[in-house]
């Protein structure tokens, strides 16, 4: 399992039975909500084969105190996964998050990430 955090969400990748899993995470405060559309990308280890893409919609909110997650439980077969896109252990991608509203957070804690 592979874990990457920052502020208080994290991305996931994780072997589900015979497939990869990959979920977003969120951790709220009661009365929080942030609204998001998110993309997750997987590079090929080489040219022959395309990346895998797939995009989402989804509301994070508190769920009594603990961790609010989505994803997919089958982003694609593990064996494909192995045979085409993972390269000495190590599997290249990129996920995008577009936050499109947010409501219950202080304006204080708030971050403008445009320079």
């Amino acid at each position: 399992m592979v874990v990457y955090e920052f502020n208080f969400r994290k991305i996931e990748v994780r072997k589900n039975y015979q497939h990869l899993g990959l979920y977003l995470f969120a951790n709220l405060a009661e009365h929080q909500a942030i609204y998001i559309n998110y993309t997750a990308k997987i590079f090929p280890k080489d040219k022959k084969v395309s990346s895998h893409l797939m995009s989402r919609s989804n509301a994070f909110e508190n769920k009594n105190g603990d961790w609010d997650n989505f994803g997919w439980h089958k982003f694609f077969d593990w064996k494909t996964m192995e045979d085409h896109y993972l390269d000495c252990g190590k599997l290249e991608m990129e996920v995008h998050v577009i936050i499109n509203e947010m409501f219950g957070f202080p304006r204080e804690e708030l971050r403008n990430f445009w320079m």
